[in-house]
Parts: C-alpha cells; structure tokens; sequence
C-alpha cells in the first residue's frame, strides 16, 4: 500500500517549497544505519530527519498542542500541519503509520495530556531503540533485512502504539519468547538422543506472566519452529544409516545452532549482553 507524503527542499532563498511522492507504509530498513531518528511523523518523506514530529506549540494560555493524525493519533510535524491548515484542497495527504487521508478536515491540533505522554513515551523508546539498532544490527546480522523481524508485521496495525511500550519488549516479552521457542526446538533436536539431553529451563511460567497483549507468539515465530521441526525430520532421514548415524547429533547440534541465530535476529534481539543467559 502507498500514500502521498511530503518533502520539505531547502532552496537557497525563501521557505523550504514542499513536494509530493508515492511512499510505502513506515519500513524499519529505511531507518538502518542512522545515529539518531525521531518516531517519523505520519506524513513525512523524510521520516524525521532534522524536524522531531514531537515538536508541539504552546497556545496563549501557554498550554502545550500538537497534530496529529485523525484516524491513528500519529504525530505530524510543524511543517506538515501547517501546510495541512494552509492547504485548501488539491493534493490529499496519507499517513505512513495507518494508511489513512490527512487532510485539512482530517488534521486536528490536541491539547490532550495523555496522549502527548502516549506519543513523547514512543518518541524516546522509538529514538533510544533505533539509534542502537542502526549501529548493532548491520554488524551483528550482516545478511537480515530488519523488515523481515517477526514483529514488523504487527507494527502497520498497531502503528505507532506499537512503540509505546517498546522497552518491555526488546527487555522482556522478545527474550521470553526467544526461550521459548528454543526449548521447544531443542527438545525437538534431542528428541532422539536421550543420553545427551540438556537441562533446558521452563520458559512457560515467564510467558504466561507477560501482559495481555504481548503474551501470544508472532505468526512467524509459529512458523519458524514448525520449519525446525521439518528440518529435524529430514535429518533424521539423511542419517539414517550406519555410516552418518553416528554425526546425527552434531548435525542436529549444528541446525540448530544456525537456527538460534536466526531466531534471534529475526526477534531483533541485539543486546549481546542479554543474549547470554540464553547461551
């Protein structure tokens, strides 16, 4: 799905002269490499870059507004609302975050308290996440796409909302599904080796005790343990006989290690340090 966004040009004399493009919904890969990013404005082509959407005026009673998209409540910047306000038809404006019209009836200013904490609470998680994510990610998972993490999926109906409690996330929900997921999968490789099972610690207690909203895996972490399963199945099959039967387990020992990997890096677990109590 596309919507039109604006891009602000800076010309050598007079205001910034806006232009139109055809954009996708909010894409994490464009945000790869960046020191620093601000949660994107909703109609933005720039994605924050140089004008924090979080930015809001003060009215004369000095109280504190902003704009905000009227379908999802993402923040637009000052730029963008004003041109928004001053546009009087012509060219409609979409929302990166829902996919949704912003126009001139549509772009409202707030004076909500508890929705600028909502969206200044995204801000900072988004910006702290994302400034360490740009520099660990590239090095650390060379060949992922961090589109492709489980969880961009539930970010485009969720949107914005989604980052609101991002650091219980990244800290506890993603960690906690991690050991999940990899108990059932090396119960899975050792299924046939009794002798050399592990002692893998019950990851069910923790899961059941995340809030509401977080306690469900992703689809594709669903699917990812299934691909396992199959892998061990035909690994089985590959080393059923007298000659391979006896590297079966450091086969399996090996699938699985590869698989772990993966499994973190889709997770977009990139905190070494909280990885190794998983080890």
């Amino acid at each position: 799905m596309q919507v039109v966004t604006l891009n602000f040009s800076t010309i050598s004399e007079g205001p910034p002269k806006p232009t139109f493009h055809q954009d996708d919904l909010f894409d994490f890969s464009s945000l790869v490499g960046q020191n620093k990013c601000d949660l994107p404005c909703g109609c933005c082509y720039s994605l924050g870059k140089g004008r924090p959407p979080c930015h809001h005026q003060v009215t004369r009673k000095g109280r504190p507004t902003q704009s905000f998209c009227d379908n999802c409540h993402a923040v637009l910047c000052k730029a963008c609302a004003q041109y928004i306000t001053d546009n009087h038809g012509g060219q409609q404006l979409g929302c990166r975050w829902c996919g949704g019209v912003i126009s001139r009836k549509m772009c409202f200013s707030v004076d909500d308290d508890f929705l600028r904490h909502e969206s200044s609470r995204a801000n900072s998680n988004f910006s702290i996440f994302f400034s360490r994510l740009g520099r660990l990610f590239p090095i650390i998972f060379p060949n992922q796409n961090i589109s492709q993490v489980f969880w961009a999926d539930i970010v485009i109906p969720i949107g914005w909302r989604f980052f609101i409690d991002f650091k219980v996330r990244m800290l506890m929900a993603h960690p906690t599904q991690f050991g999940l997921l990899m108990s059932m999968m090396i119960r899975n490789s050792y299924s046939r080796f009794r002798r050399f099972q592990p002692v893998i610690p019950s990851f069910h207690r923790r899961f059941r005790e995340l809030p509401n909203h977080m306690g469900s895996l992703y689809k594709k972490s669903r699917e990812f343990v299934i691909t396992h399963s199959f892998s061990v199945l035909l690994t089985w099959k590959l080393t059923d006989s007298d000659f391979t039967r006896q590297y079966s387990l450091t086969i399996q020992r090996r699938v699985l290690a590869k698989e772990a990997e993966k499994l973190t890096a889709r997770l977009g677990i990139c905190d070494r340090e909280k990885l190794e109590e998983y080890d």
